[in-house]
């Protein structure tokens, strides 16, 4: 790109992020800009260091874990990393500020992931190996669920209307916070 320039070089770093977003790729950082005085190296990673292939968040799915458990306003996050030549998905989800213990699982397209709940109110975590074709999988099909094994089983389809459901649900509820007309369960979900 050194040889290209500045707004030809911005269009395509716009058509860039476009094609990642439709493909569900989350671009966290801008591009640094190319140099000229600077050359690209042949060569993989360097051994034992981690690289960021893909990167998502996914809505949690109420019907899917109890209540109390993880932070019904938040969204989970999975990366996958390439290491040493073979590839992981990493999972994290908020947990509900004083959550109770329950048993968490994810699936991230064809991978269980189990997850983890640490003492106190860090998130649940967890990391499992994916086949190196997660990259290649369409964008729907590379989703986390979030899930209670002893609650329910994500066997079903997901809702499509639920995430927009769930953000007015959060959104209303945050607007009753405080409120003068509050209920009693309103007010304790908001302290």
């Amino acid at each position: 790109l050194a040889a290209v320039p500045g707004a030809r070089a911005a269009g395509l770093a716009a058509r860039l992020a476009e094609l990642a977003e439709d493909n569900g790729i989350v671009l966290t950082e801008p591009a640094a800009p190319a140099r000229a005085d600077l050359a690209l190296a042949a060569g993989g990673p360097p051994v034992g260091r981690d690289v960021v292939v893909l990167r998502g968040t996914s809505p949690v799915d109420w019907a899917l874990v109890p209540q109390g458990v993880v932070d019904a306003a938040a969204h989970a996050s999975w990366t996958v990393l390439r290491r040493d030549g073979s590839s992981v998905v990493e999972v994290s989800v908020p947990r509900a500020p004083g959550a109770r213990r329950a048993g968490l699982a994810a699936r991230f397209g064809p991978v269980e992931v189990a997850l983890d709940l640490p003492a106190g109110d860090g998130p649940a975590t967890g990391r499992a190996p994916v086949p190196d074709a997660v990259v290649l999988l369409p964008a729907g099909e590379r989703t986390l669920t979030v899930y209670a094994p002893d609650f329910a089983v994500p066997d079903r389809l997901p809702d499509p209307d639920a995430p927009a459901r769930r953000a007015a649900i959060v959104a209303l509820a945050r607007t009753r916070v405080g409120s003068p007309g509050a209920t009693l369960a309103e007010y304790v979900a908001g302290a």
